[in-house]
């Protein structure tokens, strides 16, 4: 037992290195720019705009009477609570993803022994995804790809907890399913898609004896 939490603790220490140094080493890329802008537009706003008054971002992008509606905005509610505690930055604009994918690597080890009973195959999945390298990159990108990351196991263990022979709150699956929608509506649909479809078929085995 000592030797997986001494595994998992120098894991976490070790991604942690790798998200968070020079996190705001480089300038924020095109699309990052481009989400990031929304996000400064609620700090003026309260919703997120197309435009701020002098710069527009996104031409291609759904907008309604000027409010922008191209994708969720959870994403960008976070960052610009992010930015508006610690300015408008290159750090403040990645912060809220990098901890996203620091906290994935929690969730997916903690899936993984709920799923198997086995801490030795936690370990081994949460080194897999911390080691990842397009994983790494996307945590240490201000945009909102880390969060499904984070969302998926979270949302599949609320789910899980169905098939176990113990009284089961539908609360934090409908809590997590609202924030996953709210975050990339179309990861959520992929996801949700297979989890009714895993329930139709274990419908048996999920019902209370």
């Amino acid at each position: 037992f000592k030797s997986h939490i001494a595994a998992l603790t120098f894991l976490l220490l070790f991604v942690f290195v790798l998200i968070f140094t020079g996190l705001d080493d480089s300038v924020l890329q095109v699309d990052e720019g481009g989400d990031t802008f929304i996000s400064t537009t609620i700090l003026k706003y309260g919703f997120p705009m197309h435009s701020d008054g002098l710069n527009k971002t996104m031409l291609f992008a759904d907008i309604f009477d000027g409010i922008f509606i191209y994708r969720t905005w959870l994403p960008y509610y976070l960052q610009s609570i992010s930015l508006n505690f610690l300015g408008n930055n290159t750090f403040a604009a990645r912060l809220p993803f990098a901890l996203a994918g620091f906290f994935s690597i929690f969730s997916l080890y903690h899936l993984a022994i709920r799923l198997t009973q086995e801490k030795s195959i936690a370990v081994f999945s949460a080194t897999l995804l911390a080691t990842c390298v397009p994983a790494l990159l996307y945590f240490r990108t201000s945009r909102y790809i880390a969060l499904p990351i984070l969302l998926t196991p979270i949302l599949l263990l609320f789910y899980i907890g169905i098939f176990e022979k113990k009284k089961w709150s539908p609360i934090p699956l409908t809590v997590t399913s609202i924030v996953f929608f709210h975050t990339m509506y179309v990861e959520f649909a992929g996801l949700i898609i297979g989890i009714l479809v895993h329930l139709f078929i274990y419908r048996k085995e999920a019902e209370p004896t």
